[in-house]
């Protein structure tokens, strides 16, 4: 017999009788089934909490920033559209070296379980060489897709950071030039500093 507590409720599952045959096992009690889900219920409450927080924070940045000073919220707002295509663009390119490389690491990993459960054959018939030399063509294959793979997927946080920065460049050169021209004053770019960040 084994006993569960959870915040004060003793749950008992008994393990006699349960078989590794999922028809004939018993159906989990239902405070069981509770007690399993409950991490999961977590992580999705809080997820659901950051992107409504987040999509809060995004609509509250967007609606300050038109009220303040619309050809500054198009330079912000085009800088983080043009960092976004590169970075989808990026995206794009790498999708096919990742599944290059599952595809390569399939064949590698098919070739190695063929030539050990097959080894007794392959000494027999002489096949070492070959089979090494099939064995360094794939492992080359899937080198080169990894490397480009984990390459391309290594520049997502360091662009990431670029766009921030675009922004934030954008949002000063456009602000400058305003203050030049006498339409705005210092205290908009400053608030569009701390709305684009």
């Amino acid at each position: 017999m084994l006993s569960l507590a959870y915040a004060g409720t003793v749950v008992h599952a008994s393990l006699a009788g349960m078989t590794d045959n999922p028809a004939s096992s018993p159906a989990p009690e239902p405070a069981v089934r509770e007690l399993a889900e409950i991490p999961a219920v977590e992580v999705i409450t809080r997820a659901a909490v950051m992107l409504m927080s987040a999509a809060a924070l995004l609509i509250g940045s967007l609606v300050m920033m038109m009220y303040t000073d619309l050809v500054m919220t198009a330079a912000a707002v085009g800088a983080a559209l043009a960092g976004f295509m590169l970075m989808a663009f990026i995206m794009v390119k790498s999708q096919k070296y990742f599944e290059r490389q599952q595809k390569h690491l399939g064949r590698l990993n098919g070739h190695v379980e063929e030539m050990y459960t097959g080894h007794v054959i392959v000494k027999a018939y002489n096949g070492e060489k070959a089979a090494q030399k099939e064995f360094d063509s794939i492992n080359d294959d899937l080198f080169d897709s990894a490397f480009k793979s984990l390459f391309l997927s290594g520049m997502m946080m360091p662009l990431m950071g670029f766009i921030g920065n675009l922004g934030y460049v954008a949002v000063c050169i456009v602000g400058a030039v305003q203050v030049l021209n006498g339409t705005i004053s210092i205290g908009v770019i400053v608030a569009f500093m701390v709305y684009v960040r």
